[in-house]
């Protein structure tokens, strides 16, 4: 039985009174420790007092998407796609649920349906390269349907796709079951580019492909079992940045040793039977935090004066341009006269298989009950949509009742010149509630004949909701959710925003632990610091950036459409990302009165 002495525990624990607890430090290695006075004979020496800063490890959420699954909102993972979970909640940073039955399931990437539109999906849109991240950590706990410790260990493993196929050809890989109760605060880690942390039967390698664009966890094959989930990362590989040192002196014997951090909540061991007196530990699989440091030989327990600080790497991302595009410049405004960012009479030409039409509830939306399995909104548009220019498509649209793919949740978008033959994209997968769907760039649209894409001069385009039939259930009990009535807030037809002159670059930035700096560039593909990359400002200081924005003078670049590449740094950390819409640089003269002389609008 190891012996944890207090003495030290209470020296080491400076600073971290308020959450650190013998508790959190009761099970190490799977021993319950004995906390007792006895004096020490292992003593850690480093890290110092204070806290020792380590460089975060690279994390696809963070460096990929944006959001780190750090759980604390529904945005982290991909809730639609959650099965047999219930009473699913997001609460001081902890996912929790549920599960309903041995299947149960949450993705935190998904890659979408065969045969459907996938633009919208985080898979889609951020697919994972597998030669960059391969480390998948878990912070995880366990309880049994009333809360108490469960009798019997959970598999917990996780499992990776390359895309939508494997619903077909069932290509997927799958993790070696963690087993445990996980009754108190767990981390468990895999490398998923090693063949022997996967099961024998996997499918496919981590490695047999460039990207995967699906990755699924599935807690425990148990029913009534509540799950918590404090954060999930996958890693790049280790480097010295990421590495600390923890030292260490032993008066009475000679090891071996294992060496473990603690936020005070679990304990990890990064190192074990090690002789001498220090190690260098890499905390990688980490999030930013702060993290003590032990030192045990199976008999003995010590803890650092100090902690090592994961740091916290800035983020940024662009609001303006983005995928959005220029809504205040939309179709409806400068052709129809009429913009479609809320909807009413004037905007719609016909409504096919739609009764019950309103646009009072709530003003501003359309909506309406479907009389068939083809309901349709064909808007007004007076003038011809020249889709050279109109090309970024938003709307706000509800289906009432819950989703079901299969049975019609499914929205298109169609458009042409001669209203039968219209072309018609793919399916667009509705969700449930009130939602916002950016598709992007209409030129990337996948369509039923590839031969119909976006483009010339197209006279009339037109809205299709869903493909339910009317039910028995609405027939006999009308309700919005039997009958599967719509609500359609806005149909926003865009332009690239464009700088004639200049343009005004938005953005929204973290970083909790420094003035980070911001760089900006303007490239013409994506693929960054390949050397066409031009400078709009560089360096500039994260509190400098009057409301996290600076005006671009376009007058000296040439005549065309760009991406904007961000990159923010704090000395430890950079993170880069492209904005997801272009910008279209025209000709034009800056608005002088309107700006600094140091770039800034006032």
């Amino acid at each position: 039985m190891l012996k944890l002495c207090k003495n030290c525990f209470f020296a080491g624990a400076a600073g971290l009174e308020g959450r650190m607890s013998i508790r959190g430090l009761a099970i190490f290695s799977g021993i319950w420790l004995l906390v007792c006075p006895a004096f020490a004979q292992i003593s850690v020496v480093e890290p110092e007092a204070g806290l020792s800063r380590i460089t975060q490890g690279q994390d696809f959420a963070t460096w990929g998407i944006g959001n780190a699954w750090d759980m604390n909102e529904p945005a982290d993972i991909v809730l639609t796609e959650s099965k047999d979970l219930a009473e699913e909640t997001f609460s001081e940073g902890v996912y929790s649920f549920r599960t309903l039955s041995n299947d149960n399931r949450f993705w935190l990437v998904y890659f979408g349906l065969p045969n459907a539109f996938r633009g919208l999906e985080i898979g889609e849109r951020h697919p994972i390269s597998t030669s960059t991240y391969r480390y998948l950590s878990v912070k995880v706990r366990m309880r049994d349907a009333q809360g108490q410790p469960l009798t019997s260990d959970q598999p917990f493993v996780a499992r990776f796709f390359r895309d939508s196929n494997w619903q077909s050809t069932n290509e997927f890989g799958i993790t070696r079951g963690r087993r445990e109760t996980f009754e108190d605060w767990t981390v468990i880690e895999w490398d998923l580019a090693d063949p022997g942390q996967l099961r024998p039967a996997s499918n496919i390698q981590w490695t047999d492909f460039s990207e995967v664009r699906g990755l699924r966890i599935n807690p425990t094959n148990n029913p009534d079992v509540r799950v918590e989930i404090d954060w999930v990362r996958l890693s790049a590989g280790p480097s010295a940045s990421t590495s600390g040192t923890v030292a260490w002196e032993d008066d009475a014997g000679s090891g071996p040793y294992d060496v473990f951090v603690t936020d005070g909540d679990f304990v990890l061991t990064l190192a074990s039977n090690l002789p001498g007196d220090s190690a260098e530990v890499d905390l990688t699989a980490l999030p930013p935090g702060d993290y003590m440091a032990g030192v045990t030989d199976g008999s003995e327990i010590a803890l650092s004066p100090g902690s090592f600080t994961v740091n916290d790497a800035p983020v940024l991302h662009l609001t303006t341009p983005d995928r959005k595009g220029d809504q205040a410049r939309g179709y409806g405004i400068e052709q129809a006269g009429n913009g479609w960012n809320s909807i009413d009479a004037g905007d719609i030409s016909t409504t096919p298989d739609l009764t019950d039409v309103r646009f009072d509830d709530p003003p501003g939306s359309l909506s309406a009950r479907p009389t068939s399995s083809d309901p349709r909104i064909l808007f007004d548009t007076p003038l011809a949509i020249d889709t050279s220019v109109y090309r970024m498509l938003c709307y706000v649209f509800e289906v009432r009742g819950q989703r079901d793919i299969g049975l019609g949740s499914v929205a298109r978008i169609l458009w042409g010149n001669n209203l039968p033959t219209l072309a018609t994209s793919d399916d667009i997968v509705v969700n449930d509630g009130l939602n916002e769907y950016c598709v992007g760039d209409l030129a990337d649209m996948p369509t039923e004949d590839p031969a119909d894409d976006w483009s010339g001069m197209v006279n009339f385009i037109r809205f299709d909701p869903h493909e339910f039939p009317v039910s028995s259930e609405c027939s006999a009990t009308p309700t919005p959710e039997n009958c599967r009535d719509i609500r359609l807030d806005s149909f926003i037809l865009a332009p690239f925003h464009r700088a004639e002159g200049g343009i005004t670059l938005e953005w929204d930035s973290t970083d909790a632990d420094d003035d980070a700096l911001i760089s900006l560039y303007y490239d013409d593909d994506l693929t960054p610091f390949n050397g066409n990359e031009n400078i709009i400002v560089e360096n500039l200081a994260q509190s400098d950036a009057s409301g996290g924005s600076f005006f671009w003078n376009t007058t000296t670049v040439p005549e065309g459409v760009y991406n904007i590449l961000s990159v923010i740094t704090d000395g430890r950390n950079t993170t880069e990302r492209y904005g997801s819409g272009p910008v279209e640089v025209v000709p034009g003269d800056v608005v002088v009165e309107f700006i600094f002389s140091d770039g800034f609008e006032p």
